[in-house]
């Protein structure tokens, strides 16, 4: 069925529609029809043979103890034949008045009968009730008339079929005729008192308890939990097999009169109907000691869309004007859930706003608030269609504002999508905000591109991708590597900058360069260059993927150059320099590896274990310290 809004409901519901046209016992129709709408007459001497006959048949029937249906139906139906014939006796007889010559003693004794053999009908309507009740199980009613209506449309037959079809048989004649002869209330009556414990009984079998606000409130986390999930694995069958089987025997049993009907199905079902759908709204208010949004969030929703899914059903089976108040009660948790959920979504956006914590992720890594707030993101698309319905029916207009720049054009455009790109924008507001407390700029625009990097990723291993869009997703690539760039500007530039364009040109000749020119390059470089490793070679990049593009950039943009110089240094300087290791202190394989090493995460020279030491030794010794621990590694 498609969704509708939850607030449609209100209006659709407002007047509520019944099948039959009073809803109350006491507006049943007069069994006293008047003589002027009858369409035969009856002489006196038919009159007393009727009295007559039917005297003979109470006779042979009330003192037996058998059930009216227990042996042969022919006497049975000839039985109840004898009563209708005896009630349009008595309608002559009263219409007649006391001038038409109509012996009164004869009213007097058709009465005495036909009480008498309405107690009889009442015995034997609450005894084939009571001795059928497996035979007469709600949920068997329920699945035989299921199964029974797709046999007959596939052409097959029914076996092993558990309802009892004589005593359904039995209890519809009886109830015509005791309706039909003005007993209708007592015969609903004793139905109501037999069928009324059948549902109790079958709720408990489910495992759904009456609970009162009181209880909810005292029960803790692991029991709550419980009872949902009990709630959510029952109620369907509660509805769809308990209730119907129920609303399928009431108006099979009492199809001569739609008041009874309804008032029988509404006294039964109600009380319980109501409480049944009454305790969603109680998990609502529930004091709960504090656990993750994740967990709540999705108990309610599971819990949503377990009422939603047989909202039809419960519009179809109460669609009495009599049982308004269970429609309304499930219409009722259906908002209170919506809202709750609601709230929950707008708190955890604000939740991330106003986060405050100093922590920072060690080496520019990923926040715990980034990989939280995603994974919650991305547990929400197993309800995007509810969610969407809920946040657009619980949001105030407009409320899904977000910059022109970020409305994609291929953003779905659906509440869930607006609500979705709202959050991670809040959080990517709060991730530049914690950037800064990095004391390094490189580091805070590595942390910057960490991060978002994380967040498109996710994005794109999930269902999120489909709420919002492409076009999202490559946008935010896009800023991830204008993030990439500027941490390489940030953290190498002095790097790039103590390369000569010389020496990257090829340009010059020995006698246009003096040596100490070109080992002032090479003294500029290697500090540039042991300068910007130590302080990196603990940072981050944990995709793989983006490592290997920001450490291919690096080589790119470092290697030509410094090929070149230390070809230069090499022809000006001399083997024997370039062994001492004074001047030329790096080969190019040196190079290429130490910025293989960059970003891993993994590697941590000994000293840098100790920030006390580092600081009492120049950047040149310790990262002599880190070379050789880094050769002793390879041997």
């Amino acid at each position: 069925m498609a969704r509708k809004a939850i607030w449609s409901l209100f209006s659709t519901s407002k007047k509520p529609h019944s099948s039959s046209s009073s809803p109350h016992l006491l507006s049943l129709p007069s069994p006293h029809t008047p003589l002027s709408s009858l369409t035969w007459t009856l002489s006196d001497s038919m009159i007393q043979e009727t009295i007559e006959d039917a005297q003979s048949a109470i006779a042979k029937w009330y003192p037996e103890s058998l059930p009216l249906f227990h042996g042969n139906r022919a006497e049975s139906v000839q039985f109840l034949n004898s009563i209708r014939q005896l009630d349009r006796a008595m309608r002559v007889l009263a219409a007649s008045g006391p001038g038409s010559g109509s012996n009164p003693d004869r009213l007097v004794t058709a009465q005495n009968l036909m009480l008498t053999a309405m107690k009889r009908l009442e015995r034997d309507f609450h005894m084939v009730l009571s001795s059928n009740l497996g035979g007469l199980d709600p949920e068997s009613i329920s699945s035989h008339y299921s199964s029974s209506s797709s046999s007959s449309e596939s052409g097959g037959s029914l076996d092993g079929r558990t309802i009892s079809e004589a005593a359904m048989y039995g209890l519809k004649l009886i109830a015509d005729c005791m309706v039909a002869s003005g007993y209708g209330r007592e015969c609903a009556q004793v139905y109501k008192a037999v069928r009324r414990s059948i549902v109790h009984e079958g709720l408990n079998r489910l495992g759904i308890e009456r609970l009162r606000t009181s209880h909810v409130q005292k029960m803790d986390a692991r029991a709550l939990d419980r009872t949902v999930k009990s709630w959510i694995g029952s109620v369907r069958t509660a509805v769809r097999s308990l209730f119907r089987g129920e609303r399928i025997l009431c108006d099979h049993v009492f199809s001569s009169s739609d008041s009874v009907r309804e008032s029988c199905f509404k006294d039964i079902t109600r009380e319980a109907a109501v409480s049944l759908f009454h305790l969603p709204g109680l998990v609502v208010s529930a004091k709960r000691p504090p656990q993750g949004c994740c967990d709540r969030i999705h108990q309610l929703l599971d819990l949503y869309d377990a009422l939603w899914e047989i909202w039809p059903d419960i519009e179809t089976l109460f669609n009495f004007e009599s049982t308004w108040d269970v429609r309304l009660q499930a219409i009722q948790s259906l908002v209170k859930l919506g809202g709750a959920i609601h709230g929950i979504i707008s708190d955890y956006e604000s939740g991330v706003q106003k986060e405050t914590s100093k922590a920072l992720a060690p080496g520019g890594g990923i926040h715990p608030l980034t990989s939280s707030a995603m994974d919650f993101l991305a547990s929400l698309t197993r309800h995007a269609g509810t969610l969407s319905e809920i946040l657009l029916n619980h949001s105030k207009p407009g409320g899904f504002s977000l910059p022109e720049e970020e409305r994609s054009e291929t953003l779905s455009g659906s509440a869930l999508s607006l609500c979705l790109a709202r959050v991670i924008l809040t959080l990517l507001c709060k991730l530049d905000s914690k950037a800064w407390l990095y004391r390094d700029a490189s580091l805070s625009y590595l942390f910057m591109a960490n991060n978002l990097d994380y967040i498109v990723r996710k994005v794109g291993s999930t269902d999120l991708k489909y709420l919002l869009g492409e076009e999202w997703v490559s946008g935010k690539e896009k800023k991830v590597r204008q993030f990439a760039t500027s941490y390489e500007v940030f953290a190498w530039g002095m790097v790039f900058l103590s390369l000569p364009e010389t020496a990257t040109s090829g340009g010059g000749g020995r006698g246009s360069i003096s040596d100490d020119i070109v080992k002032e390059w090479f003294v500029k470089f290697n500090a540039a260059f042991e300068e910007a490793y130590v302080k990196q070679v603990s940072w981050v990049l944990p995709d793989r993927r983006l490592r290997e593009l920001v450490k291919a950039s690096l080589t790119n943009k470092i290697l030509p150059a410094y090929r070149d110089l230390y070809e230069l240094g090499i022809e000006w300087l001399g083997e024997s320099n370039r062994f001492s290791g004074t001047v030329i202190r790096f080969t190019p394989d040196d190079v290429t590896s130490y910025l293989s090493e960059l970003c891993r995460g993994d590697y941590s020279p000994p000293l840098l274990r100790d920030e006390r030491v580092i600081d009492q030794c120049s950047t040149t010794d310790h990262f002599k310290t880190m070379r050789v621990d880094r050769d002793c590694q390879l041997c």
